[in-house]
């Protein structure tokens, strides 16, 4: 099963060993690469530039252009589980159109990542509520607290229009 899967065509694909599938959105494309093996392509929805690359065992390699970054809207549901917001969720390929794109969006703030580093969040989260059986609580938003630094092993390393950009803490 496919996350995320699109009957229609959509600014996001996946190849699997199967077959070709669209997704909704950027998160979409690294979290299917935490469940299989696959390529994945995304137009930029600034410059529609195309970014590829491919994810295997949980690994963003031959990332093209190496600039891409993604803005990720993610939240706590009743039951547990962190739940994202595909329409606020876009790969970029690069700051530069992320810029462009919070310029004129208007919804909540997110969570700014590289995409390995999403990767890796994701895979933090994912732990923490096995181990748990309680997911840690999802990044908060600027328009919920101004006070919020860090989160699952990443700390706030700027903001970019009140989205917070997420950078993996030192060791």
């Amino acid at each position: 099963m496919i996350i995320g899967a699109s009957p229609t065509p959509t600014r996001y694909k996946v190849r699997t060993q199967q077959r070709e599938h669209y997704v909704r959105c950027g998160a979409d494309l690294l979290l299917n690469g935490m469940r299989i093996d696959l390529d994945a392509e995304g137009l930029c929805p600034v410059c529609e530039s195309i970014v590829r690359f491919q994810v295997k065992e949980k690994r963003v390699y031959q990332l093209r252009p190496s600039t891409s970054i993604l803005h990720i809207l993610e939240f706590l549901m009743d039951n547990g589980r962190v739940s994202i917001e595909c329409e606020a969720s876009p790969l970029f390929d690069s700051e530069e159109c992320l810029r462009a794109w919070l310029n004129d969006y208007k919804g909540r703030p997110g969570s700014i990542f590289k995409p390995q580093e999403f990767i890796d969040h994701m895979s933090r989260v994912r732990e923490l509520g096995r181990r748990n059986r309680n997911l840690p609580e999802a990044p908060k938003t600027e328009d919920s607290t101004n006070q919020r630094t860090s989160v699952d092993g990443y700390e706030e390393a700027g903001r970019i229009k009140g989205s917070i950009v997420m950078k993996r803490k030192a060791r």
